[in-house]
């Protein structure tokens, strides 16, 4: 996925390519990278409708199993009215109304780099099956490689006949999302809200708000309103965390492939086990003491509640394919769990995952580049690595990395451009990051030098 944007809040113009593995976006506050971030996040997790024409499109029917040939000039014209819908749809991505829309996100473009020829490769090239549920219906395509023919059908329990009521958009936007050179299965986000998510959950549940709204405006309403109106109280990736929050004990019932990496961070950082009621309360067991003592997640250390939820989903929902987005996993973590954390990531990279970070951290930084001079080593380095801490499983190859900085532009505006950093076998420099450092060490040396200056 490439993807141009341009006056989206300070941010004056970025284009930002997420085909690498690692995409890193660094530095200063206030520069937009959580916009940005949620951006990126609406366009790979959701294809909204609101402003789409459906007169634009035929109906599609799906009764039995058919076969659908891809028609790339339909995928495009999808492609076109994701990017334009998503913007229609600030609101409920950034949690605000309609007015401050208008008012935040005025001139805002998004629009989609690509090459067709390569999209078409990409496309033909594509193995991949996967199911997705459009009412209550539930679909699954099957496409084989080297092929530009999806097979669809419809799984035991849906309701056949009036699949002739959906949309040719809709169809092919599920299609899309399997074919598209996005090629990513499903999409994680990790805000820095995190830990108020499953801490909060019951008193932040999207329903019992919007009950809470309605009886205090008094009058008639209609409970299905609730159900079915959107709310616009958090920005969409929160509101995607609270609803997985208010389904844990129906979550925690598959299990996925990547648990091991979710206990790798609950015996290397956590120091414990996490575990889901019947009821769907999260807990939390220390290793010190015994297994029948729980603990309430609201009761748990800080690095608890910031890593529960990635814990949650490389266990029950992960799919190799997916894309992570972590904004700021630093966050409550001391500098040599930072460490460790970066390397459990390296791990997710190597088994296939797609992974944005938004970071401050010059610990993370630094030891993805230690990682990337992992790579690049020749020969058995096996005890070499090993007496430093490192495995063969931890290195990552500079050319699959992005790293993007935000930088205010020098004008009255304070506007943020968006530049592509220059990264090499060594890694890659943040410049505000080690500036910073720099300065620091300085200022440190003078001081020294001073101190002992008065004590001589």
């Amino acid at each position: 996925m490439k993807v141009k944007v341009t006056d989206l809040g300070v941010i004056k113009e970025a284009e930002i390519d997420l085909t690498k593995r690692l995409t890193i976006f660094c530095g200063p506050n206030n520069t937009g990278k959580t916009y940005l971030s949620y951006v990126l996040y609406a366009l790979n997790k959701n294809i909204f409708y609101k402003g789409i024409k459906f007169g634009d499109f035929p109906k599609a029917t799906l009764s039995e199993p058919s076969i659908v040939e891809l028609d790339i000039e339909k995928i495009l014209k999808v492609i076109d009215y994701t990017y334009k819908s998503v913007i229609d749809n600030f609101d409920t991505i950034f949690g605000v109304s309609d007015v401050q829309v208008r008012t935040i996100f005025n001139k805002t473009c998004i629009t989609p780099i690509f090459d067709r020829i390569e999209i078409e490769r990409q496309i033909l090239m594509l193995d991949r099956v996967a199911e997705i549920s459009i009412g209550e219906n539930k679909i699954r395509f099957s496409k084989e490689a080297n092929s530009m023919s999806v097979k669809t059908e419809l799984l035991e329990g849906s309701r056949g006949a009036e699949t002739s009521d959906i949309p040719d958009l809709i169809l092919f936007s599920a299609l899309y999302k399997l074919v598209s050179f996005y090629n990513f299965k499903g999409t994680f986000i990790s805000p820095v809200e995190r830990n108020s998510i499953y801490t909060f959950s019951k008193e932040l549940s999207i329903s019992r708000n919007n009950l809470i709204d309605s009886l205090q405006k008094g009058g008639d309403f209609d409970p299905l309103d609730l159900i079915f109106n959107n709310t616009n109280r958090y920005p969409l990736a929160i509101t995607d965390g609270l609803k997985v929050s208010n389904d844990l004990a129906n979550l925690q019932k598959t299990t996925a492939k990547f648990a091991t990496i979710a206990e790798a961070i609950e015996t290397e950082l956590l120091n414990g086990k996490l575990s889901i009621t019947d009821k769907g309360e999260l807990l939390f067991t220390p290793d010190t003491v015994a297994k029948s003592r729980k603990i309430p997640i609201h009761m748990t250390a800080s690095i608890v509640k910031t890593l529960s939820s990635l814990v949650f989903y490389l266990k029950h929902i992960a799919e190799e394919g997916d894309l992570i987005i972590i904004d700021e996993p630093e966050m409550n973590l001391h500098p040599d769990n930072q460490i460790v954390l970066v390397r459990i990531l390296a791990r997710l990279i190597n088994c296939n995952f797609r992974l944005l970070i938004s970071t401050h951290s010059d610990y993370i930084i630094r030891e993805f580049n230690n990682l990337m001079m992992i790579n690049e080593l020749r020969g058995n380095m096996n005890k070499e690595l090993d007496e430093l801490g490192y495995s063969v499983e931890d290195k990552i190859n500079y050319k699959d990395v992005n790293c993007y900085f935000f930088k205010f532009r020098q004008t009255k505006t304070r506007s943020v451009i968006v530049e592509k950093l220059r990264i090499d076998s060594q890694g890659v420099t943040v410049p505000t990051i080690d500036k910073t450092i720099d300065s620091q060490n300085k200022i440190y040396e003078e001081l020294l030098y001073l101190n002992n200056s008065n004590n001589g």
